[in-house]
């Protein structure tokens, strides 16, 4: 006999399902009355009040905002809207520094482990203004208020905060020394904690700067400065930590990058302050030279001012050294690693022609560098040159040159050199030079080797007439260089100069840094007029650091309404006097 029996589910206690809505609605109940309470205890106008309270007890600064509020479910958020802090002197005098909304989430259970736990601190559209005034101070000095008398301080607590963030930041800085205001934009994404009372730091995180702008002072619009570097990004990322009871700095990176290019650092400072010393290490692989060219092309610098390239840059280098004492000359850090140049090309703006095919190694070592090889061609011609440099302190120099340059390639970096501004040269000088000596005295440098110079051109705001058609051969030895067949104009007035310089580099030099060169010269002109070559109301033409005798002979010589022929001298000359 067989049996069909159809199984029936037991019915399920209700005692869970009715826990479970009693605690639902207990907690919902216990979040509503904390909520009241919280709304009774803690209205918008008491929060803001004593935000109010808390900031100008802890500023030196006007301080004002539209109002606060104070948010209940966790974490705890105290948010303020459109903070102002004004600058010295009260916010007739304007606002430096200003936000949309500031938002503070705390951790309130942490506080009872006497810890300050910040789950995120974010704060909206700030906009910051930093004045830096010639005598070194800011308008952000001073910004904390004293405290009173006597007031007792309580125990540093442990501080996390677990995200600090930056968004749609603004800031313009009126650098006074420089003349110069710059404007950017600013985001960070940002961790820090503190421990044992504030002795035990660490941060990590990242930064976008973007937008970048400068100009003159006189710039009263974001429009009216250069914005010719606004769509390139800097990112920065970092994390480290410092030890104060150590007072040591530990970074455990650093790191720069805008485009494809990132530059890293890392290592150690210790003694953090005027005294530092550190150990550092820097690198970066492939780096773009177009890229960073593109920054340096904005300084002020003449040499870099208005170039353009492309190429690689890549370096590994070792940083050791200490900051100088008071008053004491500048540490020469010990430097170590190799730093190369690949397939890079550069021009300045104007410049005729370029620097393509450069190719460059460096080695640096315990008080040495050392150029090991330059490879390059200027406006299509090869150049090449070697350089040595040791015992920094008083330095000793041992370098070669060889090649046909075009001095229109170079004119900015040359000219940048010297210290010309709005120099122009052009023309071509064919050099197989070597030398070597000490570097404080350049006249002692023992040279060897020949300079042919070939329509060469010079002209700057300090000479009256430009100097063209400059020609002629420079043969140089250890002992002397001679001056052969050296010619010249400028205006209608023209030379010839043959002349032998012992210690030749010393005619450079400033006069009384290093004794003089010796010359001995014979100076010819079918024509000079002295308004051509003597800039006005110099007095006479600039003379060279040099002592010697020479002869002067001009067919027809004018000075104002002067007019002679036929005139010869013998003319004897000393440092910086004729």
């Amino acid at each position: 006999m067989a049996y069909n029996a159809r199984m029936t589910p037991r019915p399920t206690p209700p005692r869970f399902a009715r826990l479970a809505l009693f605690t639902a609605l207990a907690l919902a109940a216990l979040f509503g009355i904390a909520w009241a309470a919280l709304t009774i205890l803690f209205p918008p106008a008491r929060v803001k009040s004593l935000v109010e309270s808390q900031l100008h007890r802890a500023l030196a600064r006007d301080v004002r905002f539209e109002g606060a509020s104070l948010g209940l479910f966790p974490p705890v958020r105290l948010t303020v809207r459109h903070p102002e802090m004004s600058e010295p002197g009260g916010f007739a005098r304007g606002v430096a520094c200003s936000a949309d909304a500031v938002d503070l989430d705390l951790d309130v259970s942490a506080l009872l482990g006497r810890r300050i736990k910040v789950e995120r601190l974010a704060i909206e559209k700030p906009a910051l203004h930093l004045l830096l005034r010639t005598d070194g101070s800011t308008n952000l000095d001073s910004l904390a208020a004293p405290q009173p008398a006597g007031a007792a301080s309580s125990p540093a607590m442990d501080l996390d905060v677990r995200t600090f963030a930056i968004r749609g930041g603004r800031v313009l800085v009126d650098d006074v020394p420089a003349g110069r205001r710059i404007a950017f934009g600013l985001a960070t994404t940002t961790s820090l904690t503190a421990l044992e009372g504030g002795t035990r730091i660490a941060t990590a995180g990242a930064t976008d700067v973007s937008d970048l702008a400068f100009g003159p002072l006189t710039a009263t619009r974001v429009s009216d400065l250069d914005a010719s570097l606004s769509k390139l990004v800097l990112h920065a990322e970092h994390a480290g930590a410092y030890d104060a009871k150590g007072n040591r700095l530990a970074l455990e990176k650093l790191a720069l990058s805008f485009g494809h290019t990132q530059l890293a650092l890392s290592g150690l400072v210790d003694d953090l302050g005027p005294h530092a010393r550190f150990d550092l290490k820097a690198r970066g692989d492939r780096l773009d030279l177009g890229e960073i060219l593109a920054w340096a092309a904005v300084a002020d610098a003449p040499a870099v001012k208005g170039i353009s390239g492309s190429g690689t840059l890549s370096f590994d280098l070792a940083v050791r050294g200490a900051a100088p004492a008071p008053g004491a000359a500048p540490a020469i850090p010990d430097v170590r690693g190799t730093l190369a140049v690949d397939g890079a090309a550069f021009r300045y703006a104007g410049a005729p022609a370029d620097v393509n095919a450069l190719a460059l190694r460096m080695t640096f070592a315990p008080d040495t560098v050392a150029l090991a090889s330059l490879e390059a061609r200027v406006a299509g011609q090869p150049v090449s040159a070697t350089f040595t440099a040791w015992h920094l302190a008083d330095p000793e120099l041992r370098f070669a040159l060889r090649g046909d340059v075009d001095l229109a390639a170079l004119a900015p970096l040359l000219a940048g050199q010297a210290g010309a501004k709005d120099t122009k040269l052009a023309g071509r000088v064919a050099l197989d030079v070597r030398g070597s000596g000490g570097a404080r005295d350049p006249g002692t440098m023992a040279l060897d080797g020949r300079a042919q110079l070939s329509g060469v051109s010079v002209a700057q705001p300090g000479l009256p007439q430009p100097m063209h058609d400059i020609a002629g051969v420079v043969l140089l030895s250890p002992r002397r260089a001679a001056v052969q067949g050296l010619t010249g104009r400028a205006g209608k007035s023209s030379f010839t100069l043959d002349a032998t310089v012992t210690r030749p580099l010393a005619l450079v030099a400033k006069v009384g840094a290093v004794p003089p060169a010796g010359v001995t010269f014979d100076f010819r002109s079918p024509y000079l007029d002295l308004a051509d070559v003597t800039p006005a109301g110099s007095g006479g033409p600039a003379l060279p650091n040099a002592q010697g005798s020479g002869k002067v002979a001009i067919d027809r010589l004018v000075q104002g309404k002067l007019d002679v022929t036929r005139v010869a001298a013998t003319v004897t000359l000393g440092p910086g006097t004729l």
